[in-house]
């Protein structure tokens, strides 16, 4: 009787499929389609529902808000069906004016995404093949040893980290919530060290959860900030080290260089902005909506300039070990920040400031 339970057991066990850790349906979707609207052909509405119920896809075809999901699918139909038309509205969305996206941050990302469309569609051939041929399996070995390597103590072969899941939008990658997710075509473009680096990069998100301190993070907008600005500015050391200005120079990443140098040159200027608003806050000059408005206002894309800026004042100093042990510490980081600041004369937190957002 316990010789057929365990028979059983084990064949229960080897009935249970592997948890996938790559994940390519939504790039294979996205070459269905592309394909036939390169051959002339219309897309069905089924077609389309088999592509939005894709890993990645899917995810944004669930949304209430349908913005994305419609404004994917109108890219790819302007991009790879060749009419006048959409070469005429092609010409005019690259051509849109920066008071335009400031006016509606939406333009923005619809130019991004058809920006990358079209670089899509001149190797088209080229990242087909790359997508078969590519050994993705040992990008993970390989992300996994480097993470090791820069958190200085090896991480548990039993550890498990999310699946990455690739599919075709703008020149970016994201921890999400159950996958970290990756633009195909940015991918292809990079060399393999910088594959290995960028998929090091979100991994370092999906391990930093682990050990963060949730109450702290969600107890409001302004601790979340704090944290993220920590959280953003540690990972940009991985993949980022050469500094801004040498990694955005290259492709596919060109389009965002002016943006990310001239934020990460103003971060020491935005770090004593942000500081000024906090500290208006704690004595009851602002409101909190006009404090958290006016922190999106500085702290620009996601904390990446301002993080990286004390991330490396931090290094500078000589305290990068400190640093890195206490990943997860957001306190840890601005004193380390102040350490070194006060060490490299540049703009210091105040006792103040410290005190109102740890100790409040």
């Amino acid at each position: 009787m316990i010789r057929q339970v365990l028979i059983l057991l084990l064949i229960f066990v080897l009935q249970i499929p592997k948890a996938q850790t790559i994940d390519l349906s939504s790039a294979d979707a996205f070459f269905d389609i592309t394909t036939d609207i390169k051959s002339g052909k219309e897309i069905s509405k089924e077609q389309w529902k088999r592509f939005e119920k894709s890993s990645v896809y899917r995810r944004f075809a669930s949304r209430d808000n349908p913005f994305l999901i419609n404004t994917i699918k109108e890219s790819i139909e302007l991009v790879f069906r060749k009419t006048e038309k959409n070469k005429y509205q092609i010409d005019s969305l690259l051509s849109i004016s920066e008071e335009k996206i400031k006016q509606d941050r939406k333009w923005l990302l619809k130019k991004l995404i058809v920006e990358n469309y079209i670089n899509i569609n001149k190797h088209y051939n080229e990242i087909k093949s790359f997508r078969k041929e590519y050994d993705f399996e040992s990008l993970i070995y390989k992300s996994r040893k480097k993470l090791s390597a820069f958190l200085i103590h090896p991480i548990d072969s039993l550890t498990n980290l999310k699946p990455i899941h690739f599919f075709m939008l703008n020149a970016d990658a994201k921890n999400e919530e159950n996958a970290i997710i990756v633009d195909l075509n940015s991918f292809y473009n990079l060399t393999d060290k910088q594959r290995v680096e960028l998929i090091t990069h979100e991994y370092f998100h999906n391990y930093r959860e682990r050990f963060e301190n949730h109450k702290f993070n969600y107890k409001s907008d302004l601790n979340y900030m704090i944290d993220m600005i920590q959280n953003e500015g540690i990972a940009d050391m991985i993949d980022k080290a050469i500094g801004y200005e040498e990694f955005y120079s290259r492709e596919p990443f060109t389009y965002l260089s002016p943006l990310m140098v001239k934020s990460y040159n103003s971060a020491e200027n935005d770090l004593e902005r942000l500081h000024k608003v906090v500290l208006q806050y704690s004595l009851n000059k602002i409101t909190k909506d006009w404090m958290v408005d006016s922190l999106l206002n500085i702290v620009k894309f996601n904390g990446h300039p301002i993080g990286f800026y004390m991330a490396n004042q931090i290094v500078k100093a000589g305290y990068r070990k400190q640093m890195i042990k206490t990943f997860y510490e957001p306190l840890e980081f601005y004193k380390l920040y102040n350490k070194a600041a006060k060490k490299r004369n540049l703009f210091l937190l105040s006792d103040e400031f410290m005190e109102f957002v740890f100790k409040r």
